[in-house]
C-alpha cells in the first residue's frame, strides 16, 4: 500500500497551507481501509498534528453524530492527560469558541466540563433551530482545535452507516469560508454506497462548493502481495512462499482480513507448524512446514464470516454467550454495560474478555491495555471493540433473528433498571 500511504501524507501536507482537505478511502469489507489509514497516524503526530477517529456502527444509525462525537470524546480524553497550564490554555480557547452555548456540547461530551467548567442551560429552541445551533457551536470548537501549529485530521470509518445529521454537519464544517487547518478522512465500503447513497450526495455537494477531494481505492491483494506477506511471516523465501500464496489467494480472493484469518486458521489446525529440530540449526533458518495437498483436502471454507464463526464455536459456551451479547451492543462495548447484561461478576467477565483478546477476536480501545491480564481491568468503564466488522458479524450471526430481538429487549430492560 506504499502508493496509497504516500497519497494520504501528500494530502496532509496541503493542510499546512490552510486548506481544508477531503480524502475518501473506498474498498470492500476486509480490504484493509482502516489499517491503511492507521499507517499515517504516527507520521501525523510526529508533525504535531492531531489525529482523531470515530467509527459508525450498523446498529447505531439512529444516534445523531455518533462517530464524530466518539472521535472528539477521545480527543478530550487525550487533553485531560496534559498538565494544568496546558488545560488552562484549552479552557480559554473552548470558552471563547462556545460562547454562552457550552452546555450544548456538554450534553454529548460530558468530560469537557472538567476543562470548561459547568455551563448555563441553553435557551429552548425548535428542533431545527437546536440542530443549527449545535452545528454552529461544534464547528467553532473544531476551529479552535485545528491550527497551523497543530492541524487536525478527523477519520470517520464506515461512512456507509453515517446518519443524515452527521453528513449535514460535515457539509457545514467543510464549506465554511474561513481558513481551517483541517483534513477529513472518510472510509466506506464501495459495494454498499450507490449513486443514491447520502455519501454520494455529500461528494456532489463538496464538488459544487469547489472543495478538492482525493479518492483512494483499496483493492484486493495479488498473489505477489500475499507471497510477500507469507515470506515476511514465515521467513521461507519468495520461491517457497508462492505456491502457498496461490492457494491462499484462491480461497480468499486476496481480501486482506481473510488472508490473515486464513493463515491463523492453518496454524490453529496444525497445518502450518514449526520444525524445532531443523530450526535449531543456524544454517537452516526458520523452518515452517506445510503440506499443500493436505490443506486442499481439508476444504477450509472460502467464507470469512463462516471461518470466524467456526473459531468462536470452538471456544467455551460461556465465552460464546458473552460474545453474542457484546455483538448486540455494537462493534464497540464497555465492560460495565456488558457486566450488567451478562449478569456476571467482575472476575468472571474479566477472564472471558482476556480469552477474547488472546484469540484476537476483541481488543481494548485503549492501546495501553494491549498487554492486559486479569488484574489489569480495574475500571468497569474500560472499552473494548471487535477486531473487525467481520468478527462482529460472525458473533451476531450466531443468533437467530428472534433471539436477537429478545436480547436487545433484555439489554434495554437491564440498563433501564441499573443505570441512573
Amino acid at each position: 500500500r506504499e502508493q496509497q500511504v504516500a497519497s494520504l501524507l501528500s494530502t496532509f501536507e496541503d493542510v499546512y497551507a490552510g486548506n481544508r482537505c477531503v480524502t475518501f478511502v473506498s474498498g470492500q469489507s476486509g480490504s484493509g481501509k482502516s489499517v491503511l489509514v492507521s499507517e499515517i497516524h504516527k507520521p501525523i503526530t510526529q508533525k504535531r498534528g492531531y489525529f482523531v477517529s470515530g467509527k459508525y456502527d450498523e446498529l447505531k444509525q439512529n444516534i445523531h453524530y455518533y462517530a464524530i462525537i466518539a472521535a472528539f470524546n477521545e480527543f478530550i480524553d487525550i487533553l485531560l492527560t496534559e498538565p494544568s497550564e496546558s488545560l488552562t490554555t484549552w479552557r480559554d480557547k473552548f470558552i471563547e469558541a462556545c460562547g454562552s452555548n457550552g452546555q450544548v456540547l456538554l450534553e454529548v461530551m460530558p468530560k469537557l466540563e472538567v476543562i470548561i467548567g459547568p455551563q448555563a442551560e441553553p435557551q429552548a429552541l425548535s428542533p431545527i433551530e437546536a440542530r443549527n445551533r449545535f452545528n454552529y457551536v461544534f464547528r467553532n470548537l473544531i476551529r479552535a482545535i485545528a491550527s497551523q501549529e497543530h492541524p487536525l485530521v478527523l477519520f470517520l470509518d464506515d461512512l456507509q452507516w453515517a446518519d443524515h445529521a452527521s453528513i449535514d454537519f460535515l457539509k457545514v464544517l467543510l464549506t465554511d469560508h474561513e481558513d481551517m487547518f483541517f483534513m477529513l478522512l472518510g472510509s466506506f465500503r464501495s459495494d454498499e454506497v450507490d449513486e443514491t447513497h447520502p455519501v454520494k450526495e455529500f461528494e456532489d455537494h463538496l464538488t459544487k462548493s469547489s472543495i478538492p477531494i482525493t479518492y483512494i481505492s483499496v483493492g484486493e491483494l495479488s498473489i505477489e502481495h500475499i507471497a510477500q506477506l507469507v515470506d515476511d511471516t514465515l521467513h521461507c523465501g519468495q520461491k517457497r512462499a508462492i505456491p502457498l500464496a496461490e492457494l491462499i489467494h484462491e480461497k480468499t480472493m486476496g481480501n486482506a482480513f481473510f488472508v490473515n484469518q486464513f493463515l491463523l486458521s492453518l496454524y490453529e489446525e496444525k497445518l502450518l507448524s514449526f520444525d524445532f529440530q531443523s530450526g535449531r540449526k543456524p544454517e537452516a533458518g526458520t523452518q515452517w512446514q506445510w503440506d499443500l495437498e493436505e490443506i486442499k483436502r481439508l476444504n477450509i471454507t472460502d467464507n470469512v464470516v463462516k471461518l470466524v464463526s467456526d473459531k468462536i464455536l470452538k471456544l467455551s459456551v460461556e465465552f460464546q454467550n458473552v460474545l453474542k451479547l457484546a455483538s448486540c451492543i455494537g462493534t464497540k462495548f464497555d465492560f460495565h454495560t456488558l457486566r450488567i447484561i451478562s449478569e456476571s461478576t467482575v472476575e468472571e467477565l474479566s477472564g472471558i474478555l482476556i480469552t477474547g483478546i488472546r484469540e484476537g477476536l476483541i481488543y481494548p480501545v485503549n492501546s495501553q491495555m494491549a498487554l492486559i491480564n486479569q488484574f489489569a481491568i480495574e475500571s468497569e468503564y474500560t472499552e473494548f471493540k471487535f477486531a473487525h466488522d467481520k468478527v462482529h458479524q460472525a458473533a451476531y450471526n450466531l443468533l437467530s433473528t428472534e433471539k436477537r430481538a429478545e436480547i436487545h429487549h433484555t439489554i434495554g430492560t437491564l440498563l433501564l433498571k441499573n443505570l441512573p
